[in-house]
């Protein structure tokens, strides 16, 4: 398994973020790589919720959305994930 990610910061509160995994790359199909693709993009929101002065999001809640692909799902489906975490 092989997993790949980003995160653009657009705005003080925004970023785009991407995570893609590549499941079972060495999986040979007919002496083709069977490639297996989960994951999708998302955006993730900021909110501040003490007084760091360090402007690299410490100190923030963070709210993620995200549309994520599963391997074995007929045609090109995406499934809404949300998530939240706190730093410090």
């Amino acid at each position: 398994m092989l997993n790949a990610g980003g995160t653009f910061r657009t705005s003080r509160r925004f970023a785009f973020v991407f995570e893609v995994w590549l499941l079972d790359p060495m999986m040979m199909s007919h002496n083709v790589p069977d490639f297996q693709l989960m994951g999708g993009p998302g955006i993730r929101y900021f909110r501040k919720i003490n007084r760091v002065t360090a402007k690299n999001g410490a100190g923030a809640k963070t709210f993620d959305f995200q549309l994520m692909h599963f391997p074995g799902t007929d045609g090109p489906t995406f499934y809404p994930m949300f998530g939240a975490s706190q730093k410090f």
